[in-house]
């Protein structure tokens, strides 16, 4: 499927001024993105570099196999011409911040799984933009398909979501995604437009610059696709040489 396709779904055709942004494609734990900072008619006609992320969702265990597991996906991607960011929970961000940043030629970036849309108060258990800019954090996950269903988060608390990332001059990664039922019903393309076109309501042609918009099927056959640029990786992010072949493009290793 091809952004340009979604795009004009959610009412964002190719003559609106929206910036088409680097997207991801939702299936077997993988998530893959295409591009940024163009718009669908330059897609081809600009550079273009991979970006994968890897969501830790709530792994590992304790922060020393977090920092062990961040110190080899860094020392694993050193060499590589991708965009590279690694998503783990919020008590190991900063712990994984300062193992990557201690790697030489690193090129992982860190972001965090959720944000709240306030920026302090009596907002227990919540996390606001500023805390997570302030620990390093470059992008931010809006709407992924877990906060939707087990935490309840509405397209409208997303788009939220997302304005105050780009509000703290963060970047975005704007989830979207049907159901198991909604694609045995079908509605996939229905249900990625009003994903689309909800989170990014009120969202700029120059804010488009900073968000990526992850959907779900699997990698190996999406990343041949001509407008995805790279994945939002779940389950192979937790193991460095599984990671570090799925940002080199090659095939994922045996169990």
């Amino acid at each position: 499927m091809k952004l340009t396709s979604l795009l004009t779904l959610a009412g964002l055709g190719a003559g609106s001024a929206f910036v088409a942004p680097a997207t991801a494609f939702h299936g077997a734990g993988v998530t893959t993105t295409a591009p940024r900072g163009s718009s669908s008619a330059s897609f081809q006609m600009m550079a273009r570099v991979p970006f994968i992320a890897g969501n830790w969702k709530m792994n590992p265990l304790d922060v020393d196999s977090a920092k062990d597991l961040a110190k080899s996906v860094s020392e694993a991607t050193t060499s590589v011409e991708v965009e590279v960011a690694v998503i783990p929970p919020h008590p190991f961000l900063v712990p994984v911040k300062d193992q990557v940043d201690g790697v030489d030629g690193n090129k992982v970036a860190v972001g965090s799984q959720d944000l709240y849309t306030e920026d302090a108060g009596a907002f227990t258990g919540a996390s606001s933009t500023g805390m997570l800019a302030s620990v390093g954090c470059e992008y931010i996950l809006c709407g992924h398909s877990e906060r939707r269903s087990v935490f309840g988060d509405s397209d409208e608390m997303v788009n939220k979501k997302v304005h105050k990332v780009l509000d703290q001059g963060l970047k975005a990664i704007l989830c979207i995604g049907e159901s198991k039922e909604e694609y045995e019903a079908g509605l996939n393309k229905e249900i990625c437009a009003v994903h689309i076109g909800k989170g990014l309501t009120g969202v700029t042609a120059e804010q488009m610059e900073s968000i990526v918009i992850a959907y779900e099927p699997t990698v190996y056959e999406l990343m041949a696709c001509p407008d995805i640029d790279g994945a939002l990786v779940g389950g192979a992010s937790l193991v460095a040489e599984k990671f570090a072949r799925i940002v080199g493009f090659k095939a994922p290793v045996s169990a």
